[in-house]
């Protein structure tokens, strides 16, 4: 998927091209709704030792999808003054979010825009992060960031923190945490991010598998992949550590032949952590200036 900085830069300046008043910091909010499930399945996985890596992983995917990015979006629209206007302003660009993520490269990985009807991934596949494509729209980013911080920086945001507004805000965000555990068979059925195939470790001898960023160790020829299990590689002549994404297929229950890889750089991640650190930053500015405005009445 793009980084922080690309989805701001297209995003804001498809989002200004429709609505012109529209508020850069929501637009900003809606760059990252989609992304929030899996900053917290980091931070879970980080800070709770012992955590069902595979569990956390189908929890994330399901909450990525563009069904429960609107549910976040109707929670955090409850919120504003404009509530409507706001939920459309989120909604509209959690779709484009996805849709972004789905032009990039991503062998086993992808996007769902009709679950929970379908669990099957949308991936266009046209260029991978490291491409010409990925490094225009990560420079626009940056631009984008600098330039409508400053011009919609201190815009005024108006918040409605009444009770009428808090108690269907809570229901609708419990509904974003607690329905996905409804929902682990569809993408594990489907065998997104080839999670059936990896669990089945005594039948998977002879499947094909692919691996998105797997960190790649040429000392021990093994790759570590998101459910913490380290796989033997063979027929991938690399000489140093490196993030990687691999095609292949199983020859044994824990050894994988290389098909095909690609190399990942830092720059993803770099540019992501910027954005991130652009958008709390925009927040944080605002709220120290008294540009958010709350209306407490009960």
């Amino acid at each position: 998927m793009p980084n922080t900085l690309a989805h701001i830069g297209i995003q804001t300046l498809v989002t200004k091209s429709i609505c012109r008043t529209a508020d850069f910091k929501w637009i900003a909010v809606g760059c990252i709704l989609p992304d929030i499930p899996w900053i917290m399945q980091r931070i879970a996985a980080g800070l709770i030792p012992g955590t069902a890596l595979i569990d956390l992983r189908l929890y994330a995917i399901i909450q990525a999808s563009l069904f429960f990015s609107l549910i976040l979006a109707g929670a955090v629209s409850l919120l504003a003054r404009d509530s409507g206007k706001i939920f459309l302003l989120l909604a509209g660009n959690s779709l484009l979010h996805l849709l972004l993520d789905a032009l990039q490269i991503k062998w086993a990985n992808g996007v769902h825009l009709l679950a929970p009807f379908s669990w099957q991934l949308t991936g266009f596949q046209l260029f991978w992060p490291e491409q010409l494509p990925s490094y225009l729209m990560t420079g626009l980013g940056l631009i984008v960031l600098i330039l409508f911080s400053i011009k919609d920086g201190l815009t005024p945001v108006y918040f409605k923190i009444t009770r009428n507004r808090l108690i269907p805000a809570a229901l609708v965000l419990g509904l974003y945490f607690l329905t996905p555990l409804l929902f682990f068979h569809g993408p594990l059925k489907a065998d997104n991010h080839f999670i059936a195939t990896i669990t089945d470790t005594d039948h998977r001898k002879g499947r094909k598998v692919a691996f998105d960023r797997g960190r790649y160790d040429p000392a021990t020829q093994t790759i570590r992949i998101f459910s913490g299990e380290e796989l033997v590689v063979s027929g991938l002549p690399m000489t140093q550590k490196s993030t990687i994404s691999l095609q292949g297929i199983f020859k044994g229950n824990n050894t994988v032949q290389a098909l095909t890889w690609h190399v990942h750089n830092p720059l993803r991640a770099l540019s992501s952590k910027v954005g991130l650190s652009g958008i709390l930053l925009l927040w944080i500015v605002a709220l120290l200036k008294k540009r958010c405005t709350l209306s407490r009445a009960l």
